[in-house]
């Protein structure tokens, strides 16, 4: 489906709104989750994640698993880069909202990594979730519970 998505992206009309960013999503220290509390606790909270983060998008945006721990979320027709990151700030701060199950509170949070095009740009959609995967190492990188941007002229690595 993301795919999907993304293709349709690429020829959409240039407009007003014709920016999109990709965000790839990662949780921190979700495996020291699994191995201390066990799998049924995973269980529990990658799907109170999952619901966060589609409560606090918009409803066109498109929010997928990737896989175990990992999330990646479309933004399309937004009017600028300012704008996707007010909504990445927006998921980060949903996403470390404590969890309670079984009398306990787990507090999680994630590193993030963004791309942006142009609607107008050919940039294969494979290559937009490379770059997204990317930052997304990077915010592991320096810090954790935070988001960086591909291509940020601060770090001449991404």
């Amino acid at each position: 489906m993301l795919f999907e998505r993304l293709h349709g992206a690429e020829g959409a009309p240039v407009g007003h709104r014709s920016l999109l960013a990709l965000a790839f999503l990662d949780l921190d220290g979700f495996k020291v989750i699994n191995d201390r509390h066990t799998h049924n606790v995973g269980d529990h909270i990658l799907p109170v994640v999952a619901r966060r983060i589609h409560n606090v998008v918009r409803p066109d945006d498109t929010v997928v698993r990737w896989g175990g721990d990992e999330f990646v979320v479309l933004f399309e027709q937004l009017e600028d880069e300012t704008a996707a990151l007010e909504l990445v700030q927006r998921v980060l701060t949903a996403v470390t909202e404590p969890i309670g199950h079984l009398s306990q509170e787990f507090v999680v949070t994630a590193s993030l990594g963004v791309a942006f095009s142009a609607a107008a740009d050919t940039v294969d959609p494979d290559e937009l979730v490379r770059r997204a995967d990317a930052a997304m190492y990077r915010s592991k990188r320096i810090g954790r519970d935070a988001f960086a941007v591909f291509g940020s002229l601060d770090d001449p690595a991404v």
